[in-house]
């Protein structure tokens, strides 16, 4: 059997209610040229034994113990076979055209290493919320504003193989792994990012993620090292307002600043 063209990749750990949704967004892509790379860390018997029942001779089950994300997902890339790896997440859902567009811009613009697009953002139940993440589109604007906030939505992203590969994967497993892969992926200037304008994506936000804001202070100092890091090997200062946007202080003041943007937008 021929390889596939593209590996989609998605690590789980625990039975949370989304996942069914998840899958099935995947297995009902209009793409049909893909295989799924399911990795299973850390889990107990009963998820393992859930994951069974999803029947497509396109999923690649792995049931691992390494622990953390970042080291789930770089197992998962050793194990890919496509030219092309995309991600998901285990509470999120692809659109139905995700994988065809996405793609479609890859084979058509062999300079791009990773497309993401726009996304919408959803609650517990599937329903739309009115917060959006902040869209830049072509490379320039995504490098950028990369050193102060990640401009890319990594549960949708495709990107090329052998970059991941030749990147050495994640590194740390520390919070925001996807932003300090994207920032050393920058430093190479040939290395062309892109975001479709086109919604392709439900990105849910539930109280049982990583990134909720009761755990500002860690994430705080797990993502300021990484900004750090390249502020010293750069001396770029928009690493270190970078910084102050991650802090504790500055996470309240941009959901202080949203809530009121609502609030005007009501009245």
């Amino acid at each position: 059997m021929p390889s596939p063209r593209v590996s989609v990749l998605m690590a789980v750990n625990r039975l949370d209610g989304f996942l069914d949704d998840a899958i099935n967004s995947i297995l009902a892509q209009s793409f049909r040229d893909f295989e799924f790379i399911i990795v299973a860390n850390n889990c107990d018997d009963n998820l393992f034994e859930y994951l069974h029942k999803f029947i497509d001779s396109r999923i690649r089950l792995f049931r691992i113990s390494l622990g953390g994300l970042a080291n789930a997902l770089n197992f998962g890339i050793c194990q890919a076979k496509g030219i092309y790896i995309a991600r998901m997440d285990a509470d999120d859902i692809s659109l139905e055209n995700r994988l065809q567009a996405q793609y479609d811009f890859m084979e058509k613009n062999p300079s791009v290493v990773l497309v993401g697009c726009d996304s919408v953002l959803i609650d517990e139940r599937g329903e739309l919320l009115a917060q959006k993440f902040k869209f830049y589109g072509d490379n320039a604007s995504i490098r950028k504003n990369l050193p102060i906030r990640n401009t890319i939505l990594h549960p949708a992203i495709m990107a090329k193989t052998s970059l991941l590969l030749q990147m050495g994967g994640y590194k740390y497993g520390h919070m925001s792994e996807d932003h300090e892969l994207f920032i050393r992926i920058s430093r190479n200037k040939e290395n062309l990012f892109h975001n479709l304008n086109e919604i392709l994506f439900c990105y849910r936000r539930h109280s049982g993620q990583i990134t909720d804001i009761s755990r500002a202070r860690k994430n705080f100092c797990e993502i300021s090292g990484f900004l750090f890091t390249e502020f010293l090997l750069t001396f770029n200062f928009k690493y270190i307002f970078g910084m102050c946007v991650v802090s504790p202080l500055g996470r309240r003041f941009l959901n202080l600043s949203r809530r009121m943007k609502l609030l005007f937008l009501r009245c």
